[in-house]
């Protein structure tokens, strides 16, 4: 009770309620309002706010009656006792909560009975507004927000997942019985867009966690938002190393490129073997979050030579740099980059005949479907080709959903969903508790990803093996035995 008197409109309802005498006909209003709700908008109902919803209902609203507040015995009320128990046993209860030798309308023949029944009006409402809060615990729906770039491949394969996670979540009844909904916004990639978007996210109190963002600029910019706003947000597959410990509100599903770019650079090592020298690479990364963070990860691990290290950005043109390459016969080009500028690079290096190997990181996944990307070197969380049985069976769903394959970005965010439904479930289904239940999974109670158990360390980063090199072969990515020289896992 105390704590429904805290807040500045509960009190404020309870104010009027006690004034209900030189109010009556406002009060009339509220009630119908309320009654309305109970009758049509509640869910679930707990003993307690059933028990004293009834008898106000008996006593106050004659001839009405409510399932879900159904009540044998209207002593009941009065012998509750502990926390449940609304008044402390020394103080009277009111007449609408026990025993009473005349009914209402009784006491209205006589203007003392009249003075009574304003009295018991105004505590009735009192108790009537803390049964319809009580009532109300359990939620129509639980509502999610989602955020990506919605018009770029990544973007979309990342709703893809959450959308089918959520059909078969729904389909199995819910949380606890109650459906997920998802909010979907648009954050276009860009820290300015995707700070508005998480603004709205937090403003709205209805929103309990969301899934996103998909690129690290929107999400490095996005955090500070989640952060002050006190809001879970579970990230796809921004891999920045800013995202590393930048919020307890933060959490993300890809391992971070200081971990990914060191598992890139190891493999470029690898190839020395067959080469029976050092490795020749050209760098070229752009000049954004991702760019910069995977490039420098991959510089500090990489064991061989560096013939350029150059930044980029997305309208540069790549002739020259490709010219360049021509020049200096790299063994491998890597690049760090989104799929956008990796495709513009594969196609200008196919145009002039490069014979280089190139490299790409997780960005690069929405290059598989051009020709361009054929015997290309990729570093990803997730490939269709990974053998098992959760594996197949999400490829399978998704194929027959949506008619294509899934890539990193939809098997995140299908994990992501389900990991937050899942939060919503044990956590409380609160913001709170969401966050607290993703910061208590550990190795031995991990979270089941497709790629396996995963959990988050204290930086709030996914611990687990859930980074692979891969070769594109006719529009997949098939899985590359790495030298036992090179570890296969991320963490």
């Amino acid at each position: 009770m105390s704590k429904l008197i805290g807040s500045a409109a509960h009190r404020s309802f309870f104010a009027l309620a006690f004034r209900y005498h030189f109010t009556q006909p406002l009060l009339d209003v509220i009630g119908l309002v309320l009654v309305q709700r109970l009758h049509f908008g509640l869910h679930a109902v707990n003993d307690f706010s059933a028990t004293l919803l009834g008898n106000v209902l008996h006593d106050f609203v004659p001839g009405s009656h409510l399932n879900c507040c159904h009540v044998k015995d209207r002593r009941d009320v009065s012998r509750m006792s502990g926390a449940n128990r609304m008044f402390p046993r020394s103080v009277t209860m009111p007449r609408p909560f026990r025993q009473s030798g005349a009914s209402l309308h009784q006491h209205r023949r006589s203007s003392a009975g009249r003075s009574e029944v304003s009295l018991r009006r105004s505590i009735s409402w009192i108790v009537l507004a803390t049964a319809v809060l009580g009532c109300s615990r359990t939620p129509k729906e639980y509502l999610v927000g989602a955020a990506g770039p919605q018009t770029l491949h990544s973007g979309i394969q990342t709703q893809h997942g959450i959308d089918l996670a959520v059909e078969e979540i729904n389909r199995s009844g819910g949380i606890n019985g109650v459906p997920l909904r998802i909010l979907a916004r648009d954050d276009h990639s860009t820290g300015a867009q995707a700070a508005r978007v998480a603004g709205e996210f937090v403003a709205n109190p209805r929103i309990i966690a969301v899934i996103g963002h998909a690129g690290s600029g929107a999400e490095v910019a996005a955090a500070r938002v989640y952060d002050g706003g006190r809001l879970a947000a579970v990230a796809t597959t921004p891999s920045s190393p800013d995202l590393t410990g930048a919020s307890p509100w933060v959490f993300r599903m890809i391992s971070s490129d200081s971990v990914n770019g060191v598992m890139l650079a190891r493999f470029a090592s690898s190839l020395s073997d067959s080469l029976h020298r050092p490795v020749r690479v050209g760098v070229l990364y752009r000049n954004d979050a991702y760019g910069r963070g995977l490039s420098d990860a991959f510089l500090r691990s990489f064991r061989g030579e560096v013939i350029s290290n150059d930044p980029v950005s997305a309208d540069t043109d790549l002739e020259p740099y490709v010219s360049l390459y021509k020049q200096k016969h790299p063994d491998l080009v890597f690049v760090a980059s989104e799929e956008d500028l990796g495709l513009r690079f594969l196609r200008e290096a196919r145009r002039q005949q490069l014979a280089s190997r190139f490299l790409g990181g997780d960005g690069w996944q929405g290059v598989i479907a051009d020709s361009a990307s054929e015997g290309v070197y990729i570093g990803t969380p997730f490939t269709a080709q990974i053998p098992g049985g959760t594996v197949e069976q999400f490829v399978s769903a998704y194929r027959a959903r949506f008619g294509v394959v899934p890539d990193a970005s939809s098997s995140l965010a299908y994990d992501a969903t389900k990991l937050v439904a899942e939060a919503i479930q044990k956590g409380g289904g609160d913001r709170d508790g969401v966050r607290r239940y993703l910061a208590s999974l550990s190795r031995a109670a991990a979270y089941s990803a497709l790629s396996g158990p995963m959990w988050f360390a204290a930086t709030n980063d996914p611990v687990g093996d859930n980074f692979r090199i891969t070769r594109v072969h006719d529009g997949t990515m098939l899985p590359v035995t790495v030298s036992p020289s090179v570890p296969a896992g991320g963490k």
